[in-house]
C-alpha cells in the first residue's frame, strides 16, 4: 500500500496536481483522504484506482506495479547481471504485496 500510495504521489506532481484537485476530481469531500492513500495509511478502492488512472492519464499497472507507458509490469523484474539479483527479488516481494492488496480490492 505504501508503495502505490508513492506513486501516486509521484504521478499527481509530475502532472503538477494538488491533492485537493485530485480529490475533486474523485468527487471526494475530504482531501485529507487522498493524503492518507499516499502515505498508506488507507487502502484504495477499485473505482477510486480507475478514477485516479483517468485523472492522472496513466494505466492501472503504473500505479499498481509502477510500470511506464507501455512497458509491461514483467520488464520491471528483469536483471541485467548476478549484482541485479536482489534488487529483482525486492522488486518481485513488492509485487506480490501489490497482487494481494489489488486482490482484497476486488474481493472487498
Amino acid at each position: 500500500m505504501i508503495e502505490i500510495g508513492r506513486r501516486i504521489r509521484s504521478l499527481r506532481e509530475e502532472r503538477g496536481a494538488t491533492q485537493a484537485e485530485l480529490a475533486v476530481a474523485l468527487e471526494m469531500t475530504d482531501e485529507s483522504v487522498i493524503s492518507k492513500i499516499e502515505n498508506g495509511v488507507r487502502g484504495l478502492a477499485a473505482a477510486e484506482l480507475a478514477g485516479m488512472c483517468n485523472f492522472l492519464g496513466v494505466r492501472s499497472d503504473a500505479i499498481v506495479f509502477g510500470a511506464t507507458t507501455g512497458e509491461p509490469a514483467g520488464a520491471l523484474l528483469r536483471a541485467e547481471s548476478s549484482a541485479d539479483a536482489q534488487r529483482v527479488v525486492e522488486r518481485m516481494e513488492e509485487a506480490f504485496a501489490d497482487l494481494r492488496y489489488v486482490r482484497a480490492l476486488v474481493e472487498s
